[in-house]
């Protein structure tokens, strides 16, 4: 059962390969024409910017924070998320150039899209829940470490973080690695074009067990690395803002924490950290959406009623995931002033070096000076 594809997939923890000359062009909600348009601007011009520009962010947070000789559980943890979002966004631009070949070569572009449907997708999604996993992870330590001040650093330690970063990695790529075995692409021959054209074929594999892999995809895959990350970052970051709102855990640290100087830098991760989750939130949710929507909304799919609406949304899904990994440099260049200072201090040549000393004692606020050049 052969089924050819278009320059792109539209995925969503669902059903990989479409059929596109199977689309039903009954969309009264969006026509076709306006549909295809938006989804070539964005695959064409949007995600290949924002992919480049974000891979280019993630190595120089990878960078800044693999230098810094004080690795704490938050940079851990943040330099597993510069991996995955760089590999997540490294996979989704090279996907995308299928959208740029067909510009000179319609069939070459087709064949690269396909080429990338079976394995590649699936290990570039991969990337994508590890972050979402590392995201929910981050909101979790953050909310307890904002309602239980005192006992977060004796619980949440760098070895504990470090271990379950590497969890985090093995089993979701375990969960994921079975829908390598669903597809596979082969030769064949076009004749209206008289050319060879990649096709995505099911597997025996997957034909014969389509129900369970359905359900493992649709309902597991997408409740465990999907839905539930979003539902949890989302109520960790609102119970630690309606927390540091009230003030009350911060104001009742003890008076040796204060004049330390951890009170002031935990305040300063967190306001960093709730950064993060909540652009996930704001990416991620409406993919969670629309997850549940082709879950119980049977004509809203690739091939439904909705089918024109489902693809323009699902590519808007795919920049907003893109834009989630690519933030985090933004986002740490402007919440977090010693990540600001050590980037300069590393790749800035023309900073001035008073200029920083200043900054890293007005940063510095009674702790030592020196430990913010680490």
């Amino acid at each position: 059962m052969s089924l050819v594809v278009s320059n792109e997939s539209t995925h969503v923890l669902g059903k990989y390969i479409s059929n596109h000359s199977s689309r039903q062009n009954n969309d009264n909600t969006v026509d076709e024409a306006t549909s295809e348009f938006i989804i070539n601007i964005s695959s064409c011009g949007l995600v290949p910017v924002i992919t480049i520009m974000g891979i280019i962010g993630n190595i120089l947070s990878f960078i800044v924070f693999l230098k810094q000789k004080k690795r704490d559980r938050t940079r851990v943890v943040l330099i597993s998320l510069a991996i995955s979002d760089t590999m997540y966004l490294l996979i989704t631009c090279v996907r995308k150039m299928s959208c740029i070949v067909s510009m000179f070569d319609v069939v070459s572009g087709k064949n690269w899209g396909v080429f990338m449907v079976p394995q590649w997708y699936i290990i570039g999604i991969t990337f994508a829940r590890i972050t979402s996993v590392l995201t929910m992870v981050i909101s979790i330590e953050r909310c307890f470490a904002v309602l239980f001040p005192l006992k977060v650093r004796a619980v949440v330690t760098r070895t504990r973080a470090l271990k379950l970063v590497i969890a985090i990695f093995i089993l979701v790529s375990v969960a994921m690695f079975p829908l390598t075995f669903c597809s596979y692409t082969r030769w064949t021959l076009d004749p209206t074009k008289n050319r060879s054209v990649l096709s995505v074929a099911w597997t025996d594999f997957y034909i014969k067990n389509e129900g369970v892999m359905e359900n493992y995809i649709n309902v597991a895959l997408a409740t465990l690395l999907r839905i539930t990350p979003c539902i949890v970052v989302l109520f960790c970051t609102t119970a630690v803002l309606a927390s540091l709102k009230r003030g009350q855990k911060f104001r009742k640290q003890s008076s040796n924490l204060a004049k330390s100087g951890i009170l002031l830098e935990e305040r300063r991760v967190t306001v960093m950290l709730l950064a993060v989750t909540s652009v996930y939130v704001i990416c991620l949710l409406p993919g969670s959406v629309l997850v549940l929507m082709r879950r119980f909304v049977p004509s809203f799919s690739t091939n439904g009623k909705y089918n024109n609406t489902f693809l323009l949304l699902s590519n808007m899904n795919i920049v907003l995931e893109c834009l989630n990994s690519a933030l985090n440099f933004v986002i740490y260049m402007k919440t977090n002033r010693r990540f600001n200072i050590a980037f300069k201090k590393m790749f800035c040549s023309s900073c001035n070096e008073k200029t920083l000393r200043n900054e890293i004692h007005l940063l510095s606020n009674g702790t030592s000076a020196s430990s913010y050049l680490d």
